[in-house]
């Protein structure tokens, strides 16, 4: 695959995190910019404390977070617009944040997905 998560190692620094926060876990919400030939990728997981939604440029292989959602809540409605009216030589990208949940840590374990397939 393009993208793809890894568990968080269980020595790893993240210790409220189980997957590696420098990579996607849980794809939600994908959307494809052709003006920014960027795919867009917006999480809903347990798997990391704070839900991402990441760039990936198909060019330069490029993976960023660029926004990052309050503990247990989801960046939804993820929306590309390349011919944003307003601005036409500026391609827009919108992100609502939806359904905090207050957090809390357990000992359970449970099966996850760190992976983009």
């Amino acid at each position: 695959g393009l993208i793809y998560g890894e568990r968080n190692p269980a020595d790893g620094k993240q210790k409220l995190d189980k997957c590696d926060t420098e990579k996607v876990a849980n794809p939600d919400n994908i959307r494809y910019s052709e003006a920014m030939r960027t795919l867009f990728i917006g999480e809903d997981s347990g798997n990391h404390l704070n839900n991402f939604v990441w760039a990936y440029n198909i060019d330069s292989k490029a993976l960023a977070r660029i926004f990052s959602a309050p503990i247990g809540a989801e960046n939804t409605g993820l929306n590309v617009f390349d011919d944003y009216t307003a601005m036409p030589t500026s391609p827009r990208i919108s992100s609502i944040r939806a359904r905090p949940r207050i957090w809390r840590s357990t000992a359970t374990t449970s099966r996850s997905t760190c992976t983009a397939r």
